[in-house]
């Protein structure tokens, strides 16, 4: 069992399945993604996350060890399935609140919380969208190749993080903070995924 992924559907299902009716993979797995690369900017490194996404055949950003933990929360009773969207059964969750609270767990709130805000001011499919002009995705699609997304990354040369040494060099208030970052990192994205489509 990989514990981040594991905690890391369960803690975001919980929180949004009432205000979206349930997540499906796919979103689950674009929410987790963008959590991954707030900690990037937080300049945490892609593997302290513990788990990668891939681009490949079916789309991206896609993680094996997060459909697995679903398939997993599904079959255990945890999480369940109604047509393509999870939601958590609350009765089987009296012992979340402490795994919840561990301190092993405690430093990717802060970028999972982040993503679950973000997801209230801007819809899925946008933030969906907008990750598909992120470099990383957007260079894989180009060339049409199957890859894990940042794996040996870098971080001189790969133009996320140059995105965002602009940002940081921007955004000089509340250091500390990546929920602003990320909604105009999101806003650039977007304005970008539309430019492309006109």
């Amino acid at each position: 069992m990989n514990t981040e992924a594991n905690f890391d559907t369960l803690y975001l299902v919980r929180h949004l399945d009432l205000r979206y009716g349930g997540l499906s993979t796919y979103e689950i797995n674009v929410l987790l993604y963008l959590s991954q690369l707030l900690s990037v900017y937080d300049e945490n490194s892609i593997a302290d996350w513990g788990y990668y996404f891939t681009h490949n055949e079916y789309g991206a950003p896609l993680s094996t060890a997060v459909i697995k933990q679903i398939e997993y929360l599904t079959k255990t009773g945890i999480l369940s399935q109604d047509e393509s969207k999870y939601v958590t059964l609350y009765d089987t969750l009296q012992g979340f609140e402490q795994f919840e609270h561990l301190t092993v767990f405690e430093w990717r709130k802060k970028y999972l919380n982040a993503s679950i805000i973000l997801s209230l001011s801007k819809t899925i499919p946008q933030i969906s969208n907008a990750l598909q002009c992120e470099p990383g995705i957007r260079k894989l699609a180009k060339i049409k190749r199957t890859s894990t997304l940042y794996a040996y990354s870098d971080t001189k040369h790969e133009e996320v993080f140059q995105d965002f040494h602009i940002i940081k060099s921007i955004i000089t208030t509340n250091p500390g903070d990546v929920l602003v970052p990320a909604s105009v990192w999101i806003d650039h994205l977007i304005k970008t995924s539309e430019s492309q489509s006109l």
